[in-house]
Formats: structure tokens, sequence, C-alpha cells
């Protein structure tokens, strides 16, 4: 049972965190097993278990979904908002480009024109990868949570 919770947590079984290292083993666990559905979690306790340990386990995941499903709404909220200010800011160096251009003839005003509108598109970068890219490893993430939540638990003792 020691293994099993962070004893430093004082909560009753239900409501407490699992041990660190037994969170992690299961979450690279189930990594490696990705393909494998629906997974199934066996506990091995020396001594005899609560009846709840799989409403325990079952709860600390369903936390861990939701916690991850929080820190997503917040980037995406950071990400559209940055999105915004970006989309605002290659408008006005896009302008400020073909100021440039007009006033500045050869090569200086193509390569300032050039480095304007360059650094507004590198300014949407960060917004676009918190949108899109980021999404993708949430959504694996969660997929993982959500199938060791899901999973078969069953709690052994030896006879």
């Amino acid at each position: 049972m020691e293994q099993l919770f962070d004893n430093r947590d004082p909560a009753p079984l239900r409501n407490r965190d699992l041990d660190p290292g037994l969170v992690k083993y299961l979450i690279e666990g189930a990594r490696d097993l990705a393909t494998v559905t629906p997974l199934r979690v066996e506990i091995w306790l020396g001594a005899s278990p609560p009846d709840d340990v799989p409403l325990a386990v079952r709860a600390h995941f369903q936390h861990e979904i939701d916690r991850t499903n929080r820190r997503r709404r917040d980037q995406v909220r950071t990400g559209l908002i940055a999105l915004v200010i970006a989309a605002a800011v290659v408008i006005v160096l896009i302008a400020i480009a073909e100021v440039v251009e007009r006033r500045l003839t050869g090569t200086i005003g193509t390569a300032v024109r050039e480095a304007l509108v360059i650094s507004g598109w590198v300014l949407m970068w960060r917004p676009l990868d918190v949108l899109v890219y980021e999404r993708i490893a949430w959504l694996r993430n969660r997929r993982i949570l959500e199938s060791i939540r899901d999973a078969a638990i069953t709690v052994q003792t030896p006879q």
C-alpha cells in the first residue's frame, strides 16, 4: 500500500494521490501498449487491500484528465489571443513594408521590406504551434490517461 499511494497525502483513500512513481510507470506502460485496447491493470499487494483501490486509481486518472483539459483550454485561449495580436502586427508590418518599398529603392529597400514581412510571419509561428501542433500531443496524452482510467483494474493478493 505504501507504494500505491503518495504518503504525503492525508486524504481518505478514494481521494488520495497515487504515488508519482506508480503514475509514471502506468503512463509509460500505457504508451508502450498504445495499440492494445482495452488495457488491463493488475495490482499485486502483500496485504489484503481496501475494496476501493480501483476507484482510487480511476479517480486519480480522471483528475489528471481534468487537469490536462484545463491546461489545454488555457493554452488555446492564450494561443488565440497571441494569434490576434500577431495577425494585427503582421498587417502593420506589411503596411510598413509597402511604405519602405516605395521610399527606399534598390537592394536596401527590398531587404528591409523582406525583413519586415518575414518578422511578421515569424510572430505567427508560436500561436499556430500552440493551436495546431501542441493539440496533437495533448490528444495523445489524453487518450493514454483515458485508457488507464478505463482499464479493467484488479487487485491481487498472495494466496
